[in-house]
């Protein structure tokens, strides 16, 4: 069953190629991982040609590389992420202290030695959670027929 986001089609065939990308521990869920990530990325599409990052016009003659591109800028520009400060950081570091075991000694890795770690997780961790209120705000702001998205 074809899938329709604001009235541009993702085919079967789209949805099959796009498969093999997503491991997955049934076809069922492999299909559905591809047709949402097809989904998204014409959510992104038509959101950077209505922020005017990509003209209308050119949509259907874009390169990949055009698309990712755009998608990046897009992103940046309306996912905004604050930067973990120090005390956050080390907030996690102590909620957390068994994910900071040094497994050949036993002990625990001092925070100082392990900062700049927790700061790329937390900055990575607060990107993803954007990223998804961004796509659930495009997805409801759009029309899509054929698929029921799921974001977690």
């Amino acid at each position: 069953m074809p899938i329709s986001v604001n009235g541009s089609l993702i085919s079967d065939h789209q949805v099959h190629e796009e498969m093999q990308y997503h491991e997955a521990e049934s076809i069922d869920e492999a299909r559905y991982l591809a047709a949402q990530s097809l989904v998204i990325r014409k959510l992104f599409i038509f959101e950077a040609a209505e922020q005017k990052i990509i003209e209308k016009a050119k949509l259907e003659d874009l390169e990949e590389e055009e698309i990712d591109a755009a998608i990046d800028e897009l992103i940046t520009s309306q996912v905004s992420v604050p930067e973990a400060d120090q005390e956050i950081c080390e907030f996690y570091y102590k909620q957390n202290l068994e994910r900071f075991t040094d497994l050949t000694t036993g002990k625990i890795l001092p925070f100082d030695l392990v900062l700049d770690k927790v700061r790329d997780y937390m900055h990575a961790r607060s990107l993803r959670s954007g990223v998804v209120t961004y796509i659930t705000m495009l997805a409801t702001r759009s029309k899509i027929e054929g698929f029921e998205m799921e974001l977690n």
